[in-house]
């Protein structure tokens, strides 16, 4: 199962890519869209509420979804920190 990364807006933001310039590429690759929790206070700062704003962006409706951090982190190395949903994934884009 391959990831895709697309940071989908703020709560606040409604201007983003259409869900249709994705659709082949993520049908392609039977691609899962990823996102994390944001450190900073906002829509996406609990799993709780980023599933709110990725149903109002209708990502869920096209697309699977995952929150890679949804059931806590993963530590790599000392510089980075990943969600442990990363462990689901063949290919990880980390960058």
């Amino acid at each position: 199962m391959s990831q895709l990364r697309y940071i989908h807006g703020k709560k606040a933001i409604t201007i983003f890519y259409d869900h249709l310039f994705f659709k082949n590429i993520v049908e392609r690759v039977n691609g899962t869209i990823v996102e994390c929790n944001t450190a900073y206070d906002g829509a996406k700062d609990d799993s709780k509420k980023h599933w709110v704003l990725m149903n109002e962006h209708e990502w869920t409706k096209y697309f699977k979804v995952d929150i890679l951090d949804e059931k806590g982190h993963l530590i790599i190395d000392t510089a980075e920190m990943y969600g442990v949903g990363s462990l689901d994934y063949e290919l990880i884009n980390i960058g």
